[in-house]
């Protein structure tokens, strides 16, 4: 396996709070992570998770859904005995696996909902999301800004779907980018509120998710972030943005290409059937 460079920040206050808040007084979040082919990004993932200023309060749990000896064999190298790692006979899809995850990692105060490639360097990361949420507990759902690889800006946050729009987005997928709902944050506004956010980098309180059963596992893989977004604003409760923390993804979304993708793209047909029961339902 190659070795990955990781940049990490020399942060001595992020190693003084790591200190001050070991502790059941502190509240703990359990890190969940479903993988799917990506164990040689996610394997650098869990080393900067290790290094969180709030690492002795997180309970990491990972899901792999590859179905894959050699996914399976990398992670089991690479996971401590601290952490869980549950090897799937199947693919449960994301919903399952995630509440499975969830049920896992046993009480929480918080819930944190990672991709396999998300990269968290910032080692105050989590601690900022965590007393964000404290300090404003209307917050049901909290993401944070992202950015690609090569720099690029991640489209975070949406406005909620309907049909037509998504057709739209298909057909010209670069035509329809939704960036502006997170330029508020760039004019120097700390948090945003929006209608939905991606659920591949966000935080959700603990009562709140017990609240709503976890994730919808009617969607196989996409439209549960949305539907759990959704049931937020219903309950009079927020979906924000954060300008705090911004993480590192790869840029290769399994949901990613236009219409004529669907007809070679298993993810893109899973989409689709998603889409068309959230569809139904609202």
């Amino acid at each position: 396996m190659p070795v990955w460079p990781v940049n990490l920040p020399n942060n001595n206050q992020a190693d003084g709070a790591c200190k001050k808040m070991q502790g059941s007084d502190y509240p703990r979040i359990a890190t969940i992570i479903v993988n799917f082919h990506k164990a040689e990004r996610l394997i650098r993932g869990l080393e900067l998770l290790r290094l969180q200023s709030l690492a002795p309060q997180m309970k990491i749990v990972v899901v792999d859904n590859s179905v894959s000896r050699r996914e399976a064999e990398a992670l089991q190298q690479h996971t401590r005995p601290d952490e869980s790692l549950i090897i799937s006979a199947e693919n449960l899809g994301y919903s399952r696996a995630v509440n499975l995850a969830v049920r896992n990692a046993g009480s929480h105060d918080y819930i944190l909902l990672a991709s396999p490639d998300i990269l968290v360097e910032d080692r105050r990361a989590i601690q900022e999301m965590v007393s964000l949420l404290q300090n404003e507990p209307r917050i049901a759902v909290l993401a944070t800004l992202q950015h690609n690889d090569d720099g690029s800006p991640v489209e975070v946050a949406r406005q909620f779907p309907s049909f037509w729009r998504q057709i739209l987005r298909r057909s010209h997928p670069q035509g329809f980018q939704e960036l502006n709902i997170q330029s508020g944050l760039k004019e120097g506004m700390r948090i945003v509120d929006v209608d939905w956010v991606q659920s591949s980098f966000v935080m959700i309180p603990r009562a709140f998710w017990d609240k709503v059963s976890g994730l919808d596992e009617t969607y196989k893989i996409f439209m549960a972030d949305v539907a759990i977004c959704w049931r937020a604003h219903k309950q009079g409760l927020r979906v924000a943005v954060t300008s705090l923390v911004n993480v590192r993804a790869d840029g290769l979304r399994a949901s990613r290409g236009g219409i004529r993708d669907i007809f070679k793209s298993r993810a893109l047909r899973i989409h689709l059937r998603d889409a068309m029961v959230y569809y139904l339902r609202h």
